[in-house]
């Protein structure tokens, strides 16, 4: 990120990633920068790419009320907050808030309790913190759902260029500074083929363009 800020010498308001991104320290430096995350947790991630579990009662399946503040299981039943407990410090982040919610009564009577859970009754549990919980209601409205589905095109279809012509991932360098210098020449011959392709495709010199080329992996 610091990367990317001093290439474009501009500051950006949103950024784009993948779950894997979606940690508290990330979360905590990216909002100390005024940048909103477009990050989805692994439950929205298979949801917004209709990969939903085949098991009906995982928790994909459980919605949350944030009204109410309780969780609704596919038999309409509410799982109400029991109670809320420290969890452990990430690492490089802060401390998030563990949550978890039950209905002991409902679950003993449930027909489907075998399919459900193993023990005593089913809990969910969620972990929380101010930015985590701002970052999964961006996720959770149209419009970052519908922001985030612009990734697969602005940003995963340049890694898939990468590997599959420039077989990046299978050149035998090792070494943080041998591979980086490897990505900067792919890139820089990347963007080149790329300008070559803009300026052509758009009839234009390129003393027009010349202004926009620390932009061309934005157009």
């Amino acid at each position: 990120m610091n990367q990317i800020l001093t290439n474009l010498n501009s500051k950006t308001h949103k950024i784009s990633a993948d779950t894997i991104y979606l940690t508290l320290a990330n979360l905590n430096y990216l909002d100390n920068l005024g940048i909103s995350a477009l990050i989805p947790t692994s439950q929205q991630n298979r949801k917004n790419s209709n990969n939903l579990p085949e098991n009906l009662f995982a928790i994909d399946y459980f919605v949350f009320d944030e009204y109410k503040n309780v969780f609704n299981c596919p038999e309409n039943q509410e799982l109400t907050l029991d109670g809320a407990y420290p969890a452990p410090r990430e690492k490089g982040g802060g401390n998030k808030i563990k949550l978890v919610y039950s209905n002991y009564e409902a679950c003993k009577k449930c027909k489907y309790k075998e399919k459900c859970y193993k023990k005593n009754h089913r809990t969910i549990t969620r972990y929380i913190h101010e930015v985590t919980y701002k970052t999964e209601r961006l996720m959770s409205s149209e419009e970052g759902i519908k922001e985030y589905k612009l990734h697969s095109k602005t940003v995963e279809a340049h890694n898939g260029t990468f590997k599959r012509i420039y077989h990046y991932d299978s050149i035998p360098i090792t070494g943080l500074k041998r591979v980086q210098n490897l990505m900067f020449a792919i890139v820089a011959s990347y963007n080149l083929i790329r300008l070559f392709n803009l300026i052509k495709e758009k009839n234009r010199y390129l003393h027009s363009v010349i202004s926009l080329i620390k932009f061309i992996s934005l157009t």
